[in-house]
């Protein structure tokens, strides 16, 4: 059986669980700079040469265990971050498109601004439904 929930999120909170879930998905499918990246724009405190040196060794073992991957390969839980994470940027892309007057409704796709991939309907490569994401007006 499975069970439903509702969250109420912002859309910062949205923001933040996109960009997990793309770290996620992507080191699933052994694209590994996408973890030095995140830890070069998201740590605190500066790491020291060597701590960099021993980060880049681990993500080099990794890249070897899985040369060449892509979505095609990644396990079934990485395909369903993936569609979760799509589902969530695109929503998020056409609210703040609606709400910077970029267009005025769902669907009506128009400018060269829209064009980016994040306005694309998500394609489900992994085995959960599509979660619904509703916008709760004030």
């Amino acid at each position: 059986m499975t069970c439903k929930y509702t969250l109420t999120l912002t859309d910062k909170h949205l923001a933040i669980i996109q960009e997990a879930l793309n770290l996620y998905f992507r080191l699933g499918i052994g694209q590994t700079f996408d973890l030095n990246l995140h830890i070069e724009e998201n740590t605190a405190t500066r790491a020291t040469s060597t701590e960099l040196c021993d980060i880049e060794d681990a993500l080099c073992k990794l890249d070897q265990k899985l040369p060449n991957c892509s979505i095609g390969v990644a396990t079934t839980q990485v395909k369903d971050a993936h569609f979760l994470h799509d589902t969530i940027r695109h929503k998020l892309a056409w609210d703040y498109a609606i709400q910077r007057g970029i267009t005025d409704s769902y669907g009506n796709r128009h400018g060269s601004r829209m064009m980016l991939s994040k306005f694309d309907k998500p394609i489900n490569y992994g085995t959960l439904p599509a979660i619904e994401i509703n916008k709760v007006e004030d």
